[in-house]
């Protein structure tokens, strides 16, 4: 609000506001390339039951991927793993499914495009120090259409898929 004496006071304008504090890098033993991941299948899946449900399959893949699955539709993923951050910068990362998903950078939700929809692309930001951070996407289909696309973009940066090669495990 503007106040100046003798005139009139402005409206009222309200904003949020979010500070973003660099996310420590984490100390990482042996690393090997790809990422684990928890494949489940069920008739009503939630992200919340992918995490909570016992493995149909596990193993590693080379990237965010639904290539593991064993069936068409009604299936999640929860893949983990580390990507390095070369250096101290802002990261955006995205996720584009059908249906939900979920992306944690070190434990904490960055992009929540929960719940059954289609195809649709939401967004997140984190700011990275350089080093190690831990990564998990979790994904379900609950029948019908289905997909699952993975993308950062560093500031000053391109949006592009997150590759093979900047992921461990």
């Amino acid at each position: 609000i503007a106040v100046k004496p003798g005139q009139l006071s402005s409206g009222i304008v309200e904003s949020k506001v979010k500070v973003y504090l660099p996310m420590k890098a984490q100390v990482v033993g042996k690393t090997a390339t790809g990422l684990q991941y928890k494949y489940v299948e069920a008739a009503d899946l939630t992200t919340d039951k992918v995490i909570a449900a016992p493995a149909t399959k596990a193993g590693i893949t080379p990237t965010f991927n639904t290539a593991v699955k064993e069936r068409t539709d009604k299936y999640g993923l929860v893949f983990t793993g580390y990507f390095q951050q070369d250096k101290e910068s802002m990261v955006e990362f995205f996720t584009s499914s059908d249906d939900g998903s979920l992306l944690y950078i070190d434990d904490e939700l960055i992009v929540d495009n929960n719940g059954s929809h289609g195809m649709e692309e939401r967004a997140g930001k984190a700011f990275l120090a350089m080093g190690w951070h831990s990564i998990k996407v979790v994904y379900y289909d609950g029948g019908g259409g289905n997909g699952l696309k993975v993308s950062y973009k560093v500031e000053g940066g391109e949006k592009k898929e997150i590759p093979a090669e900047m992921l461990f495990h």
